[in-house]
């Protein structure tokens, strides 16, 4: 059966599970739920359409030509990348092809640590950012961790400093506007991108391959300590237990939160981050702008915007108020006129009624005069009325 060609399923699957035993035989030292294996088969799956779609670009180009390629570079990572070619045999028939025998390998080296990985000879114009290059003269091991050390700025002065126990990723997605980029490649965790109307913090989402591998006492390419420290970042920006780290990878679908727990003592100086310190460092300075958006103006958990919400909100009010106000003088104004219109025609009504009383009056009187029945009393004051 061929796991590589399996369809990669939003949840895990036993196949998942079963071919991330293969392609990292470390991670068969634990097994967890098959959940946490899904991200790690669509990573190795993604690397594999390569071979589906361009086989005459690598000599080995079945699933199990890619195993066995893999299984040599792991017992040669002290070797010379030249050395571990000469001890892979081409499965091609005739005039072997040195570029696809570099492509294989890179696309192995890439594999195995989850790290782009690329000999030079393959991109000679211009060089790809976040990808390790590995000489023909270099063995892996002895190209993967200087490349971190020079990247992460080992050999300069370091970050030193205490970590805010603000410092989070839930934090900074809230409150300064971050998304969360997730990616496969070890070597580009924690790259900050930014854009005219956008930022982007990069985060290595194989927690599962940093702890299989630091379970195996066997050392490989990337050293223990920039696995442990790689696992030490993910633990201190997405703390265990914290209930908003929780709901926010269940919302991007990394159910890697429950992982490891306890498993290291987070720490909060950035000299334990001697490969990540910097980096954290500039997510710390983040904490010193002002919450954007909406968010701005909700007190935080520290209470430092407090002064600023107390006042946004009391503004609020007052506006509201001042809005209720004069809405209910128009509506006031509104019934006074109203009331006028209504007072107004209830005068006219009464004047009507006045003249018609009058009418009234003068049409008896006229009728009583003119009555040969009525009283002397009658005639003498209608004599009296002309």
């Amino acid at each position: 059966m061929n796991l590589f060609t399996k369809p990669a399923q939003p949840t895990g699957t036993n196949n998942d599970r079963r071919l991330c035993f293969k392609i990292w035989p470390a991670l068969t030292h634990a097994s967890y739920d098959v959940d946490q294996y899904a991200h790690l088969a669509s990573y190795v799956k993604k690397k594999a359409v390569r071979f589906q779609y361009d086989l005459d670009s690598y000599t080995h180009n079945t699933q199990d030509d890619l195993l066995a390629v893999m299984a040599t570079l792991r017992q040669s990572i002290d070797l010379s990348r030249s050395d571990v070619m000469r001890a892979i045999p081409s499965r091609n028939q005739g005039e072997v092809d040195e570029t696809s025998r570099l492509r294989t390998l890179s696309i192995a080296a890439s594999l195995c640590l989850t790290i782009n990985v690329e000999a030079p000879e393959l991109n000679l114009l211009m060089k790809k950012r976040n990808t390790i290059s590995w000489g023909s003269d270099s063995s892996l091991r002895d190209t993967v961790s200087p490349k971190f050390d020079q990247r992460q700025g080992i050999y300069q002065q370091s970050a030193t400093g205490t970590i805010d126990q603000r410092l989070s990723i839930h934090g900074l997605v809230t409150y300064h506007g971050f998304t969360i980029s997730w990616t496969d490649n070890l070597y580009e965790h924690l790259e900050v991108k930014c854009t005219k109307n956008s930022r982007f913090v990069v985060i290595y989402q194989h927690k599962i391959w940093l702890l299989s591998h630091l379970e195996t006492s066997q050392e490989g390419a990337v050293p223990r300590n920039i696995l442990e420290e790689c696992l030490d970042t993910l633990d201190l920006l997405f703390p265990h237990g914290e209930k908003d780290s929780i709901s926010l990878l269940k919302g991007e679908g990394k159910p890697f939160y429950g992982l490891g727990c306890n498993m290291r003592e987070v720490s909060y100086e950035l000299e334990s981050y001697p490969h990540w310190g910097r980096k954290l460092k500039t997510l710390l300075e983040v904490l010193e702008e002002p919450p954007k958006g909406m968010q701005r103006f909700l007190p935080g958990r520290n209470q430092r915007n407090l002064f600023e919400s107390v006042n946004f909100w009391i503004a609020v009010a007052v506006a509201v108020l001042a809005v209720t106000g004069f809405v209910l003088s128009l509506v006031a104004v509104v019934y006074t006129k109203l009331a006028f219109d209504v007072s107004k025609e209830s005068l006219e009504v009464e004047k009507v009624s006045l003249d018609l009383a009058g009418q009234q009056y003068l049409l008896s009187l006229a009728q009583a005069c003119t009555d040969p029945d009525s009283s002397d009393t009658v005639l003498q004051f209608c004599q009296r009325s002309k």
